[in-house]
């Protein structure tokens, strides 16, 4: 009996440790924002974002075997303006030749792509942060 309690008590502590990261896997198939993994975030280094000035972030993630990328776009009221994807080292030019001048509300997503082979056939959302950028 005392076996029999000593195996309950370690499934229960393993399945406490073990269901916020399975819960976090939680399949997205691909859409923006729809998995959020607890380890994994994404802050803006600037304070004080303008048109024509640039942006760079802070990246942190569990380790893995495919590259971070970092995903941004930009809405002027519900009209998409700008998106550019780059390295979590990357600096983002906040213009574009859409971009029809004035502030906009953006959101920088970290991710990375998974692949079988040479074919995407998966990207993984791992944080998501808002920012303005002011005219």
């Amino acid at each position: 009996m005392k076996r029999f309690i000593g195996w309950t008590a370690f499934v229960v502590a393993l399945a406490v440790m073990v269901a916020p990261a399975y819960a976090a896997k939680g399949g997205n198939k691909g859409k923006p924002g729809a998995q959020v993994v607890a380890v994994a975030s994404i802050s803006v280094n600037q304070t004080d974002l303008h048109v024509g000035g640039a942006a760079t972030f802070t990246a942190t993630y569990p380790e893995m075997r495919n590259a971070a990328m970092i995903w941004v776009r930009c809405w002027q009221g519900g009209d998409w303006i700008y998106q550019k994807s780059g390295s979590e080292v990357a600096e983002f030019l906040l213009s574009s030749a859409s971009w029809p001048g004035g502030g906009a509300d953006c959101t920088a997503e970290l991710y990375y792509d998974v692949y079988q082979g040479q074919t995407l056939v998966a990207r993984e959302w791992l944080a998501q942060t808002s920012f303005v950028v002011t005219a």
